[in-house]
């Protein structure tokens, strides 16, 4: 598996921890280092980043595209050739309402999977669920699989296969649990 350490990997890991970056550059900071971890990922290309529909309405932070690899994302039903990524630097948990735009999203593209990643998370707790949650749970009956990891996960990848690992075990808890807790 393609390690990810480096100048550029270390560049990444400490724009995405520079308190100071504020608005968008703080967005792009987390944003950047996805788009880092994917382009190291065999089988994966195509990956555009911040890229607005044709109606100026959404705006989709990292959409590629991926091939089953062995060493890269395995041949799986439930992910797509094409995959859409949203990334959340937010000061707090994403909430219910960064959950079901990036629901929208998906549905308005009839996409049936997504990432979201979220620097703190997502509101709530194991044990004591929350609205962000149950939109993902929600998502599962229209057949829309949100996977959602916070930013320390994204940021502790060592290798492509770390992020790998981290998707199919998210992809088993939501078949488990029914929503994603991180």
């Amino acid at each position: 598996m393609p390690a990810l350490g480096g100048p550029d990997h270390a560049a990444h890991i400490a724009n995405l921890q520079n308190l100071a970056l504020k608005g968008k550059a703080k967005g792009d900071a987390l944003a950047n280092l996805v788009g880092h971890i994917l382009a190291n990922m065999p089988g994966v290309s195509g990956i555009t980043s911040s890229r607005k529909d044709a109606f100026n309405s959404q705006e989709v932070d990292i959409v590629f595209e991926q091939e089953p690899h062995p060493d890269g994302f395995p041949k799986d039903d439930k992910i797509p050739r094409h995959v859409i990524v949203e990334c959340k630097n937010l000061a707090e948990p994403a909430s219910a309402m960064d959950v079901a735009w990036f629901y929208y999203k998906l549905k308005t593209r009839g996409l049936g999977f997504g990432i979201l990643i979220s620097s703190r998370g997502l509101t709530g707790s194991r044990g004591r669920g929350s609205a962000a949650q149950d939109v993902i749970k929600t998502a599962l009956l229209d057949k829309v699989c949100i996977i959602a990891m916070n930013g320390t996960e994204i940021a502790q990848c060592t290798d492509t296969a770390d992020f790998i690992v981290k998707v199919k075990v998210r992809i088993s808890e939501l078949v488990l649990d029914r929503t994603q807790f991180c």
